[in-house]
């Protein structure tokens, strides 16, 4: 046998000892704590399903707003009626819709509860 291969050999030999060195130490460990329970809005949706519902619908919401009125809008930023701003503040509404969507959802979760 080559001297190469016999190196190869024991580089083999040692990894499979120590693998099996490591293993009965790896079956040994506890299981992990179970995850807490999710909280559940009505109908038994989780709270991250609401959040998401309620990002949909307030940036739906925003951005038809934000489009009725963008005349007024862009009168406001630019001076004049410019119909190339009406992407950007669709989007801008449509972004602010989201977060107050998405951060009013437990609240609005909580006030169902209470009536």
């Amino acid at each position: 046998m080559r001297p190469r291969n016999q190196v190869r050999g024991w580089i083999v030999a040692i990894f499979i000892a120590i693998s099996l060195a490591i293993a009965p130490a790896a079956r040994a460990q506890s299981t992990p704590a179970a995850a807490p329970p999710t909280a559940t809005g009505p109908y038994d949706m989780p709270i991250q399903s609401w959040q998401g519902l309620g990002c949909l619908y307030g940036s739906v919401t925003a951005a038809t707003g934000v489009f009725y009125f963008q005349d007024m809008f862009a009168v406001a930023l630019s001076g004049a009626r410019n119909p190339l701003l009406m992407i950007p503040l669709m989007a801008t509404g449509a972004l602010a819709g989201c977060v107050f969507g998405y951060n009013s959802a437990p609240g609005l979760v909580w006030l169902y509860r209470l009536f």
